[in-house]
């Protein structure tokens, strides 16, 4: 399942495959693809605007609170890093 938050970070609750797969299904480029120092962990694509959170919405993607969307992305069940 992908959902977003208010601040428009999207994530994927299986796999990065199924999130760069989504991201694809919306025409996203890989620049709006962000992860940090430490590997795919937070890793999440950035929905610049109301377009793009609205065309996640009308694929599928399910608008969540950021905790949420943290305790459910697919890095979060794994070990710490």
């Amino acid at each position: 399942m992908i959902v977003y938050d208010h601040w428009g970070h999207m994530v994927s609750t299986e796999s990065a495959r199924e999130l760069h797969d989504f991201a694809l299904a919306m025409g996203l480029g890989r620049r709006l693809y962000h992860i940090n120092g430490r590997g795919e962990y937070h890793a999440h694509y950035d929905l610049l605007d109301g377009r793009l959170k609205e065309r996640a919405r009308l694929l599928g993607a399910v608008k969540v609170r950021a905790r949420e969307l943290v305790e459910r992305a697919w890095w979060s069940r794994r070990p710490s890093l």
